[in-house]
Order: structure tokens, then sequence, then C-alpha cells
């Protein structure tokens, strides 16, 4: 193939321009070489010297943070600390010890008095009403609806006590917590415990229900006057007893005449019938020490004297054996001691005072009358409120083992105080 006249002009142009091999490794040698190794040598030289540079300035930078911005940022740190400690802390303390003694000296009689003034006698106004409200409701209702209602309001009561009240406290607990590392200790004898708040709520979700449930229970029959209260009876003397009657108050006792009889002018009275002997108590529960029968007898005895009944003996109990086993232990959690473990750091009283059965169920029988309808709550709700535990529903597995020890126990405890 014969090239074109374009491809022999660049072929001719080639070889005019082509160099001998010779004349190119000169070149190479003499004129390339030299000056690529001075160019990497300057190259070399110049990384040395700005690695030095670099070095020279990081030495500088961190003998300049060692020597001048450590300690200037220490001496910030320990300015702002001052200031904290002696400004903003105590101004933001008075602030909140302010806050709290307005609450206590306005805000809380304030509302004591509505309490007093109003909402109890209104309470006391519209019981009587809704109470035959509710008895005339249940009496219109079919048959069938007052057990529906009654396992409603069993489920209902079942779910407030083991969901909401639970998650409640731990709701409100940090807050009780945080007001109480606020609020001066002076100040906080004086206003309800942070607990009181719980304890409202579960008394208040009770109380709502209780009108019907009462209702149903009881099939619209008078309740009874208050928990029952064990206490010794003394025959009245007067003109019964064959005696004298005693003066109207003023006036001397009337003269008896010579020769009247003194003594009682009736036959004499016949003998009384032979008492029988009394119902053994129950047996105690298997699997109770001599020391848990010893201390649950004298926290009968307590309840006794306190006028309480046996479900506050149960609740004691199922307390006592969730806390300590109803041993008197002389250690706890954190400085929780005794039956109770109770803690003398929240006012329960003195390690002393604690050790003793007698005291520390006193203690707990004192708060226990606090809470509002204790006699109607079940005995886990009634402990919790009184405790606040952080494990609520703890106390439910000790109501059976509770009841029976109560049963087996109370007789005795009544008997050794009267």
């Amino acid at each position: 193939m014969t090239p074109t006249r374009d491809e022999v002009s660049i072929i001719s142009a080639r070889k005019r321009l082509a160099l001998p091999r010779a004349s190119t490794d000169r070149i190479r040698r003499s004129v390339l070489a030299p000056v690529l190794k001075s160019a990497g040598g300057f190259l070399v030289a110049f990384a040395a010297l700005a690695g030095a540079i670099l070095r020279t300035l990081g030495n500088a930078f961190a003998t300049l943070c060692t020597t001048k911005l450590v300690p200037c940022a220490v001496t910030v740190r320990r300015r702002l600390d001052r200031i904290w400690r002696n400004a903003i802390g105590p101004a933001l303390a008075a602030t909140g010890t302010a806050l709290a003694a307005v609450l206590a000296r306005r805000v809380l009689p304030v509302l004591r008095g509505v309490h007093r003034l109003v909402l109890r006698p209104a309470g006391r106004r519209l019981a009587p009403v809704f109470r035959a409200a509710g008895r005339r409701l249940l009496a219109a209702l079919p048959d069938g609806t007052v057990p529906a209602l009654r396992a409603a309001l069993d489920r209902a009561r079942t779910l407030f006590d083991h969901t909401i009240a639970p998650r409640a406290a731990r709701v409100l607990r940090p807050v009780g917590d945080a007001l109480g590392r606020v609020v001066p200790a002076g100040v906080r004898r004086r206003m309800p415990r942070g607990r009181a708040l719980t304890a409202g709520l579960v008394v208040a979700a009770l109380v709502a229900a209780a009108p019907i449930s009462i209702a149903a229970a009881s099939g619209g029959s008078a309740g009874s006057g208050g928990p029952a209260r064990v206490s010794g009876s003394t025959s009245p003397v007067g003109p019964a007893s064959g005696g004298p009657a005693p003066a109207p108050p003023g006036q001397p006792p009337a003269a008896v005449p010579p020769g009247a009889p003194t003594g009682p002018t009736q036959a004499p009275a016949a003998p009384p019938p032979p008492v029988s002997a009394p119902a053994p108590a129950p047996p105690v529960p298997a699997g109770v020490s001599s020391e848990q029968v010893q201390n649950a007898t004298a926290i009968a005895e307590v309840a006794v004297q306190h006028g309480l009944d046996e479900h506050a003996v149960t609740v004691a109990l199922a307390t006592s054996l969730q806390e300590s086993g109803l041993v008197n232990l002389n250690y706890g959690d954190r400085d929780s001691l005794g039956l109770f473990q109770q803690r003398p750091s929240a006012g329960w009283g003195t390690p002393q005072q604690i050790m003793d059965p007698h005291y520390a169920a006193g203690r707990f029988f004192q708060a226990l009358a606090r809470v509002p309808g204790w006699e109607n709550l079940p005995v886990t709700v009634a402990a919790q409120i009184v405790q606040q535990s952080a494990f609520p529903d703890a106390y439910a597995k000790w109501q059976a083992l509770a009841d029976g020890l109560a049963q087996a126990v109370v007789p005795s405890a009544v008997a050794a105080v009267k």
C-alpha cells in the first residue's frame, strides 16, 4: 500500500528531528541527572526544615498550655466554684426556704380552712345522699349486676394496687426526695410527709368506689361506728344494786331512820350460772418459731392497748414478716432497725427505742391510725402507705400467715392486757 503525501511528510519530519542515541544518553547524564539530584536534595532539606519548625511549634504550644492555659482554666474553675458556693447556692437555698415558709404560713392554713369549713361539711351532707342513691340504684339493677360490679371493682382495685400505685410511687418518690433536700428540716416537721401524696392518691381512688362497694357488700345495712375496741366494762352502782339512791347534786343525803334496814330489801339473787370455759385459741401456724410468736404477741398487746382490732394486727404482722422476718434485727438497709426496719433518721425514734418491740409497734400503729379509712383497705395497701417500700406488692404474700398468726395471739394478748 502506497503512503499518502501527508504520511510521507510526517515520516520525513521525524527523521530530521531524531537525535543519535549517544547524544541522548549524554544529555541525560550531564544535564537531567544533576538537576534531579539537586531537586531531590532540596526537597529532603525542606522536609527536614519543616519538621523541625513544626516540632518547635508543638513544643512551644505544649509549654504554653502547661504553664499558662491549664493554670488559667483551674483558676477559672475555682472562681466559678467559689461564686456558686458563696453567692448562687445560698441565694437558691434562701429562696427555697422563703418559698417553703410562705407555703407553710399562708397556703397550707388556707387549704386546711377550706377542707375544714367547706369540703368536710359538704362531704358529710352529701354522704347520705350518695348512699341512698346507691341503694336505690342497687335495688333497681337486675339480678347478676351486683356480682359483676363487685368483680369489676376488684379488678380495678387490683390493677391500681399492682400497677398504678407502684408506678405513681416510683414517679413521685424522686420529687419528694428533691423537695426534702430543698425544704428545711423545721418546715418538713410542720408539713405533711412526702409520702402523704401517694397515700392520698390511693385513698382517693378507694374512697371514690366506697359507696357502691359498701352497699353491695352489706345489702343496705348500717355500717359499724368504727373499729372494735377491747375494754373492760363495769356495772353502774345505783338503786338496782339494793343500796340507797344517790342524792341529787347540791343536796345532803337523806337520813336513814333508826331501825330501818340498810341492806337490800329484795330476796338475794340466784347464783350466776356456771361460766363455760372460753374457746381455745387457734393453733400457731406451722413453721413459726418461739421468737416470732413472742414478737407477734408483743405487737398484738400494743394493738389491744391502742384499741385496735385484729385487722390492724394482721397488717402489722404482714409488715414485720416482710421487713425483718418478725425478728428484732439490730441491722438493716442504711440505718433501718427493729421489727419494722424503722429508720432513726426518718424520725421513728432513737435506735434504743426502735429496738424495743412495744415502742416500734406503737409507732407503727400511730402511723397506721393516721391513714384515712385504713380499716377498709387491703393489708398490702395499708402496709405500703405506712412503710413506703420500694416493693409495694411484697406484703401480699404474707397475708395468710399474718392472718393465722393474728388469730392465734390476739386472745392471749387481750387476756394479758386485761
